[in-house]
């Protein structure tokens, strides 16, 4: 007869009572006692970046990211300015690019191709980024109909894990005011019939003691578990309380009741959470100490100067990345989504490779700086990809394969580069010559090659990466992927 196993939440939740009567049973046993008779969890991580891939304003400019030739990135990709990272990190090989991707435009909602936009539509805050988070049409800027990818993996796949998923943003402000609002956000989840956004956490500190803080060790006394289940009685109150509040509020206070609930549930989630699991590489990660200091603001235009625009992001990212492989490492979540910049990033450019005292925001659109200041921003975030790549590959299973043989990672753009629908110019302002990349070996994914996106939809290559942890539905109006991405 098949083993059957406890979950960590279901032991936990009787190790108050009767469980601790239990005697050692197989199921209770560490993960790495039954690995041989397991297959290995499949995760998956969205990240995106909020700017466009390219700016090729001029015929002479070129591309800093996507070859002129398909085949193989170590062939045709090596030397092309934004794949540097992954060069360095030593994971080309690991990576995918889908060129030629394309969101449509056009004037009705009738009109529309699957996925598409309203022409009416500015460039930024919602109509290049939901399609891509939702794989649906954007009819309104900002508002998104149907959860985000990750958030339809857990829907789909149930993870028994103590995070259904992570939801972690490198930049932690706007830089023009504000915590960056509908532009800090990539995670949505369907809550009955209304689509939640899902505030992500900014502050590496807080990201680590949600992972590591709460965790009852094993050998917890009877008293330290009684003082864990009257936390948790207070948290049902809580929400049973809350709950028979949302019949009586206006729309507006039910989505902000309902975000809190949500994070009643997590925090539920974390007191219930128990030891890491896993081999040896599975370890509490050092404190990271207090989280780097947030920039000054500005006003989106001219010479940026001191630490306007400026968190450093690169701290930010490299903490934020380290705790996404640990937690994916230790199976705390199989799923993740790391954004690295918002919507219409107004980040300062000044601790790029060139310098410039701009946002990058602004280096897409300012045809007085070197078209490498452009690839500097993409491969920015490229780097931050890759070194997450990188870990995930180094990570070894106990079947002598690595972390990254069974990932899916996709990194998206908010825009590419060609004609502004509004304008009618060329720009960046344009969802023509999107990329995606897409990391990992899960489900038989390719890795290592430029392929022709063929002016299919961004939300696309997102599907492949989900199909390849295991996820057999449609993704808002798409149900194929890329095949060139499976061999």
């Amino acid at each position: 007869m098949p083993t059957k196993t406890l979950s960590r939440r279901s032991m936990l939740r009787g190790a108050a009572g009767a469980a601790l009567c239990l005697p050692a049973l197989e199921a209770m046993m560490p993960r790495t006692a039954r690995a041989a008779e397991e297959a290995i969890p499949k995760r998956y991580v969205f990240t995106y970046g909020g700017t466009s891939s390219g700016r090729y304003r001029t015929n002479t400019e070129g591309d800093m990211l996507v070859p002129s030739s398909y085949g193989e990135l170590s062939t045709v990709g090596a030397d092309m300015y934004a794949l540097q990272p992954l060069v360095e990190h030593g994971v080309l090989d690991d990576v995918s690019l889908v060129s030629n991707l394309l969101i449509p435009w056009g004037p009705s909602e009738g009109s529309l191709a699957p996925g598409g936009r309203l022409t009416e539509l500015d460039f930024h805050f919602g109509p290049t980024v939901t399609p891509q988070l939702s794989g649906l049409k954007a009819l309104v800027k900002g508002k998104m109909f149907a959860p985000s990818s990750e958030q339809r993996l857990v829907e789909a796949m149930s993870p028994d894990t103590t995070f259904s998923s992570l939801n972690y943003r490198v930049q932690p402000v706007d830089y023009l005011g504000g915590n960056g609002g509908s532009a800090g956000r990539i995670s949505f989840r369907r809550d009955g019939d209304s689509i939640i956004p899902m505030d992500p956490i900014v502050s590496p500190q807080l990201a680590y003691q949600n992972l590591f803080s709460s965790f009852q060790p094993p050998d917890a006394s009877p008293a330290a578990l009684a003082a864990m289940q009257r936390r948790l009685s207070v948290l049902d109150r809580v929400s049973a309380a809350s709950r028979d509040l949302m019949a009586t509020l206006g729309s507006a206070d039910r989505e902000r009741l309902q975000r809190h609930l949500h994070e009643i549930e997590m925090l539920e989630a974390q007191l219930q959470a128990s030891p890491p699991q896993g081999s040896e590489h599975c370890m509490m990660l050092d404190d990271p100490g207090a989280d780097p200091q947030i920039g000054g603001t500005h006003d989106g235009s001219g010479e940026l100067g001191g630490g306007s625009g400026w968190s450093d992001e690169n701290r930010r990212a490299a903490l934020l990345t380290d705790l996404t492989h640990m937690a994916l490492t230790c199976e705390l979540s199989h799923y993740a989504a790391l954004q690295y910049t918002n919507w219409k990033s107004w980040m300062s450019a000044k601790h790029l490779e060139h310098g410039l005292g701009l946002d990058i925001h602004e280096i897409g659109h300012n045809g007085s700086v070197p078209a490498e200041a452009m690839g500097d921003v993409v491969a920015w975030h490229i780097r931050h990809f890759a070194r997450l790549v990188r870990l995930l590959k180094d990570t070894p299973q106990w079947d002598g394969s690595s972390l990254l043989d069974h990932t899916a990672l996709v990194l998206c753009f908010e825009g590419g580069h060609g004609t502004d629908p509004l304008s009618g110019s060329y720009s960046t302002h344009s969802t023509e010559n999107m990329s995606v990349l897409v990391a990992g070996g899960a489900g038989g994914l390719r890795r290592g090659l430029h392929i022709d996106g063929e002016q299919r939809h961004p939300a696309q290559a997102t599907l492949s990466a989900m199909e390849a942890v295991g996820y057999t539905g449609a993704f808002g109006d798409f149900s194929e992927g890329i095949d060139q991405l499976f061999g």
